[in-house]
């Protein structure tokens, strides 16, 4: 920023502005059908500014230790 007038002028420091981006999920996690003693594993693709929490449910309820972006 420059400030002048008729005696001279200042120049400011610079400044930084940052945006701050809501996380927004891109991939959901697909459904799936599998066999009895069977594994499954859902992914979830997500963006927004860093960083990016992660919880899985289960009814509504949280699922203990299940905070990242795959769950099996």
């Amino acid at each position: 920023m420059i400030v002048s007038n008729y005696a001279g002028s200042a120049t400011s420091s610079a400044a930084t502005l940052t945006v701050n981006v809501p996380p927004s999920i891109t991939t959901q996690p697909a459904s799936q059908t599998v066999t009895a003693g069977q594994t499954a594993t859902f992914s979830v693709t997500a963006t927004g500014t860093a960083p990016l929490n992660y919880q899985w449910q289960k009814n509504g309820a949280a699922i203990s230790g299940a905070t990242s972006s795959s769950y099996t």
